[in-house]
């Protein structure tokens, strides 16, 4: 069953990664994570080239912080 949520995690990462924008998957609790939105946040991209997931609370947070590595 582990195995399988973490192809699940892989995939949904891969799909949000996908295309030519910047993507942060963060929890709102993580300084650094804070810190980078707020960094990433003053710079003007163009709508839709700069992704926020917040994976808190999600039940395959874990693999999908694997998945990032």
């Amino acid at each position: 069953l582990l195995g399988l949520i973490q192809i699940m995690a892989q995939e949904f990462v891969k799909a949000q990664i996908k295309g030519d924008k910047v993507v942060v998957f963060l929890k709102p609790s993580c300084p650094f994570c804070v810190t980078a939105k707020d960094v990433l946040s003053k710079y003007k991209l163009k709508t839709g080239h700069l992704d926020f997931i917040d994976i808190s609370g999600r039940s395959d947070m874990n693999s999908i912080q694997l998945s990032t590595k």
